[in-house]
């Protein structure tokens, strides 16, 4: 009687392991997707997994396993974190012809692009001593694009004698249209400043410019954290900074109705030489620029000052703005040359590198230097402006 009672069980058991582990693939549909194309840091999406079991047979249980970005966040219960990647693990139990949908709350801590190209499938029977498993194509995408900061809170001059803060069209004034002159204003830069009109007024008188929606904006964006800092950067929390702050350049330059172009010296993923982008204007180009910056990788593919010099010979007639992470009299020398070239030139110097009231710098500086306002760049480093966002 135990004979047959063993007997009788091992017949179970590889009939459970035939029916449950060999044939639990069997018509069974699984898909994996988000609810959105694209993000921006700091918003929260959905990750939907769907399993649709063809066959009247149950599937006792299964477990999809993810691997993903550790740039978005899905909780903490069944996920397994490293330093550029994390594991998710979900766990199904399906009966005979059902259809389970299981919808993941999904936070966007980081720019950069989610590529969900496989998952894998485990399976097994009631005992469990057997396990089988399947990789499945998947194909799920995730944008996510930097976010945007407040410029005006975040930086202030240093160069000028001014002690507000930047006025809300700073990017997108036009100084090739003059339009007269006015009285000066504390936020009005030096070189601004009409001394024949104030002589005749006998008050300090500034030129009154125009705007025009055929002005040109170059972002010039400087992925180093040092001078001759040859791959990654030093200080990515920084870079990471920078990359925000040239988003939201290249985002005001075109809500604002001027061309735009960006210029760094850093490459996108899976490629090795620097990005210069064509000018252009409207969402579709502001998109082009944010993906841009969302596969932008903080590794230096060419000296800065390089760039400067290139751009100093095509670039004309156009306001360049520059995120640079330090400022060096080297660097100081090709913004003159760029605004000797008919540019106007603004440096957004993120890391103060340069002493804070740049008198460290030997070149005479004609361009607007504005520096990251410590007391304030902590908490504006992490706003998201929603109402700008694509």
């Amino acid at each position: 009687m135990i004979l047959v009672f063993l007997i009788a069980a091992v017949v179970v058991l590889i009939l459970q392991d035939f029916l449950f582990t060999q044939l639990a693939p069997e018509r069974l549909d699984y898909s994996c997707a988000f609810d959105r194309v694209d993000a921006v840091e700091g918003d929260s999406v959905h990750m939907i997994e769907t399993v649709k079991n063809n066959k009247p047979l149950p599937v006792l249980w299964m477990m999809a396993d993810i691997h993903t970005s550790a740039a978005l966040d899905y909780g903490e219960e069944w996920t397994h974190r490293s330093l550029y990647s994390q594991r998710v693990t979900s766990l199904f139990t399906l009966g005979g012809r059902t259809k389970v949908t299981r919808t993941w709350n999904v936070s966007c801590l980081r720019r950069g692009v989610t590529h969900i190209e496989y998952v894998t499938l485990i399976w097994g029977g009631l005992v469990g001593y057997r396990l089988s498993s399947q990789a499945r194509r998947c194909g799920a995408r995730l944008t996510v694009y930097p976010g945007l900061v407040d410029l005006d809170a975040m930086f202030k001059p240093v160069n000028l004698n001014t002690c507000g803060a930047l006025t809300r069209r700073f990017i997108i004034d036009d100084p090739f249209i003059f339009a007269g002159v006015r009285e000066y204003m504390p936020t009005d830069p030096q070189n601004r400043v009409h001394w024949g009109a104030t002589a005749r007024h006998g008050t300090l008188m500034v030129r009154q410019n125009d705007y025009t929606s055929e002005l040109t904006v170059a972002a010039v964006l400087n992925i180093q954290a040092r001078e001759f800092e040859n791959r990654e950067s030093c200080d990515p929390a920084r870079s990471e900074l920078a990359i925000k702050v040239a988003a939201t350049v290249a985002q005001r330059a075109i809500r604002g109705g001027a061309l735009c172009s960006l210029t760094t010296n850093a490459s996108v993923t899976g490629e090795t030489s620097p990005v210069r982008t064509d000018i252009g204007s409207g969402a579709e180009h502001l998109t082009a620029i944010y993906d841009v910056l969302a596969r932008l990788e903080c590794i230096n593919r060419r000296e800065f000052a390089d760039c400067l010099d290139d751009l100093t010979l095509t670039q004309r007639n156009a306001e360049i703005v520059i995120v640079t992470l330090y400022l060096t009299d080297r660097l100081c020398e090709r913004c003159e040359a760029l605004r000797i070239a008919g540019n106007s030139v603004k440096v957004l110097l993120i890391n103060g590198y340069a002493d804070q009231s740049g008198q460290n710098l030997d070149v005479p500086r004609n361009f607007d230097l504005y520096v990251l306002d410590d007391a304030d760049a902590q908490a504006q480093s992490q706003a998201q402006v929603g109402e700008d966002a694509v």
